[in-house]
């Protein structure tokens, strides 16, 4: 275990780092587990036996924007879950560290949501929303163009919809049935 401070000007801290190659931990002497508190920032990591960061904790120093940052065995960011200033969220990425599933709620409660992103995240494929009052509650579909096919929703001053769309956009079928697109 080492135990430090810096007092240099421009980054003043202070640490403790646990290393393997012990009795509590077989290894080469790498540092596992890092604790440290700067003048912007408090957090933890911990390493593998190849000292690449696996887990980081962090916090700004007054307690605002917590977050947990998990990365594979090749230091991609995979997952991340925070609780930022507009409010918590979390993401997953695939293993180029592309978002593709991102979900949030405002930090005043008034809506949530989750989106499925493509394979280089250019267009929502997926996006689910909702009022955090209940009074509005929208599923919507695209294609890889980012062209919307299927919109589910619910508003308590629009009523009820379903509506499909062509891959160019151009209204199909709407339920409850209005306008040109009525049979």
């Amino acid at each position: 275990m080492l135990v430090g401070t810096s007092a240099s000007a421009a980054d003043k801290s202070i640490g403790v780092a646990t290393f393997d190659g012990n009795a509590l931990m077989p290894g080469n002497g790498v540092a596992r587990q890092v604790w440290a508190m700067g003048t912007a920032s408090i957090g933890n990591s911990i390493f593998d036996a190849s000292s690449n960061a696996r887990l980081s904790n962090v916090t700004a120093g007054d307690g605002s924007n917590a977050g947990s940052f998990f990365y594979d065995a090749s230091q991609t960011l995979r997952a991340g879950i925070g609780a930022g200033t507009n409010g918590p969220g979390a993401f997953f990425n695939d293993s180029t560290g592309t978002a593709r599933l991102l979900e949030g709620v405002l930090a005043d409660d008034s809506g949530a949501s989750l989106s499925i992103m493509n394979t280089d995240a250019t267009h929502t494929l997926a996006d689910l929303s909702g009022r955090g009052d209940g009074s509005a509650t929208t599923l919507q579909i695209d294609d890889g163009s980012g062209t919307a096919r299927a919109i589910v929703g619910f508003g308590s001053q629009s009523g009820e919809i379903i509506q499909l769309n062509n891959a160019v956009g151009g209204e199909t079928f709407r339920a409850p049935c209005t306008g040109a697109a009525c049979p």
